[in-house]
């Protein structure tokens, strides 16, 4: 609280920050509330946007379509592998199966293992 407020009687200073708080409320919104209140503008537009896409979607306006897996663009119906006609995308898309095949060797591999270090030693002492 500024120091020239306490010279004043208990009712002035509750005029004047009353007489701040009402200036400061003329002026419009705070900074926070001004945030907020974007906020529920953006969400109340993403929603009216979203339903006329789903709308849309119900009537029949927009064509089925799949996604490309790199870049999401959209891409027909037909398209197999579901990636889009960019080079980058379809070298992306062979590196990253060819790592899944590897990945799911591998695992097999190690479950193998797992399941030998379990299954054999009983295995082993049945036939001794």
């Amino acid at each position: 609280m500024p120091d020239f407020v306490w010279r004043f009687s208990t009712v002035a200073r509750l005029k004047f920050w009353n007489k701040l708080w009402t200036v400061s409320r003329l002026k419009g919104p705070s900074f926070k509330e001004r945030k907020i209140m974007v906020d529920a503008r953006k969400v109340k537009d993403n929603i009216a946007r979203m339903t006329s896409k789903v709308s849309n979607a119900a009537s029949g306006r927009i064509q089925p379509h799949k996604h490309c897996r790199v870049c999401f663009t959209t891409i027909k119906m037909s398209a197999e592998p579901r990636v889009c006609n960019d080079q980058a995308c379809i070298d992306k898309n062979l590196r990253d199966e060819r790592n899944q095949r590897q990945m799911r060797i591998w695992m097999f591999i190690f479950l193998g293992l797992f399941a030998f270090s379990f299954v054999g030693p009983i295995i082993l002492r049945s036939v001794l």
